[in-house]
């Protein structure tokens, strides 16, 4: 979760699209980083930054740091009875200790429940073992009653939406933009930035893409599709994202066939 979490963060970052909330307040001091490597003395204060020079920042930090698979290790050595148990400052003491400070905002500040699902029963069927599958789910009660307050609206007086109160539909959406997804939801779109043709809003397909994967290069590190950014050194290839998200919104007459979204009862 970790890793998915960074490297959100980081593909967002590079690509200038990560908003606010940013990691201010915290007294982090920036070093001037270049290819990964801190260069020199000088530091600056992050809250002080412009907007692109925050997102510069953030991305540069995450560069720094050694990947997620080694810091796990790390902290899992097992030391004698007595003693400290290991820090992941210590790995390496010519990272930045602001460095560790955005890894700890970029998992700290996510206030969804995400779970890998790794159990078959719990996985979407039918889609491919090339997809890894998370669940994340908001606990936020204002946005829970606004989902029922939704679907209370959206069924009263339709027979169909009593019978099929609920949507379930696939969401896709440029690897740059789920870190923003995860953290507010996804984005209602003002103009056509991902090719969607019904209008504005956020676009579901009852069918899953069919996307072409890549061939694994294993001598590099794993390029995203359709993003100019590397990851550094994930455990897993990430390329592309979906969610399966479940929806109130109802079509007039909306049944097994339409082609636009797939209506399934509450609860499944």
């Amino acid at each position: 979760m970790v890793d998915l979490l960074v490297s959100l963060a980081y593909a967002a970052a590079a690509m200038d699209t990560l908003d606010e909330p940013f990691p201010c307040g915290l007294s982090l001091k920036i070093p001037n980083i270049i290819d990964g490597k801190i260069v020199d003395d000088s530091l600056r204060d992050f809250d002080t930054l412009s907007v692109a020079e925050m997102r510069l920042s953030i991305k540069n930090l995450i560069d720094t740091l050694p990947p997620i698979e080694k810091m796990k290790k790390h902290l899992e050595k097992k030391v004698p009875a007595g003693t400290s148990r290991p820090r992941l400052k210590d790995m390496d003491p010519d990272i930045s200790p602001a460095a560790w400070s955005i890894l700890r905002w970029c998992v700290a500040s996510c206030t969804v429940h995400l779970q890998e699902l790794t159990e078959e029963e719990d996985r979407v069927q039918n889609i491919g073992p090339e997809w890894q599958q998370f669940r994340f789910t908001v606990g936020a009660p204002d946005k829970e009653a606004k989902f029922r307050e939704a679907l209370t609206k959206e069924t009263l007086g339709n027979s169909n939406a009593k019978q099929y109160p609920t949507l379930y539909a696939f969401h896709g959406s440029p690897v740059k933009n789920w870190h923003s997804s995860i953290f507010a939801g996804p984005k209602r779109q003002q103009k056509n930035v991902i090719g969607q043709s019904p209008g504005f809003g956020v676009t579901t397909k009852m069918d899953l893409p069919k996307f072409p994967f890549k061939v694994h290069d294993s001598v590099r590190q794993p390029l995203m599709h359709n993003v100019a950014v590397e990851i550094p050194e994930p455990s897993y290839k990430l390329e592309k994202l979906l969610a399966l998200c479940k929806e109130t919104y109802v079509p007039p007459e909306l049944d097994e066939e339409d082609k636009g979204v797939f209506n399934a009862p509450i609860g499944t």
